[in-house]
């Protein structure tokens, strides 16, 4: 019996050894598996920061190409806005789009406030009745210095007198009008 028992307490200790290093590897198990995830946390942290900062950029990027856009938009409106007053040979209405002082319009006017364009308008209209601008393609440029339109179409001075034309139209900080110039293209 003293075998027997001799067997079981050698058992008994080798399962309590073996039960207590199983206890360990799962301890270290746990610890490592902690560690991991915590790095992992860290990382996925960082992974976060990278995706807000990267969507911040983006959303810049997209406000501004909006706001490029809704200016160009309102730059191309204001154009057909003059050009389809400039149909009606309406010289009132055209004043509003006008900064107080236009630098240059077209070939006689320089420094000229818009009343002395409207004027000279209403006298042009008066001699060129039939007057008209057949609009072929309008280009928008965003400059730092200003903004520019430049507008192709012919221009008819009578029913039979048409000639190939280009605008080109300055606007200040406000969106009006400050430089008007026509060209003979070619």
């Amino acid at each position: 019996m003293n075998d027997k028992t001799e067997i079981i307490n050698k058992i008994n200790k080798k399962s309590s050894i073996l039960r207590v290093l199983g206890i360990l590897l799962i301890l270290l198990s746990l610890i490592i598996f902690l560690v991991l995830t915590t790095h992992q946390g860290d990382k996925i942290l960082y992974q976060q920061k990278e995706i807000k900062r990267k969507n911040l950029v983006l959303s810049t990027i997209l406000d501004s190409s909006q706001m490029i856009l809704s200016k160009k938009d309102s730059l191309t409106f204001i154009v057909n806005e003059l050009l389809l007053l400039r149909k009606e040979h309406n010289a009132d209405s055209l004043e509003h789009l006008y900064s107080d002082t236009v630098i240059n319009y077209f070939k006689n006017l320089h420094y000229a406030p818009k009343r002395l364009i409207t004027i000279s308008d209403k006298q042009y209209w008066k001699h060129y009745p039939n007057d008209k601008f057949i609009l072929n393609q309008i280009k928008i440029i965003s400059e730092t210095e200003g903004d520019k339109a430049f507008i192709n179409g012919k221009q008819c001075c009578t029913e039979l007198k048409c000639v190939d034309e280009i605008l080109e139209i300055h606007f200040d900080r406000n969106k009006k009008i400050n430089y008007v110039r026509g060209f003979y293209a070619k």
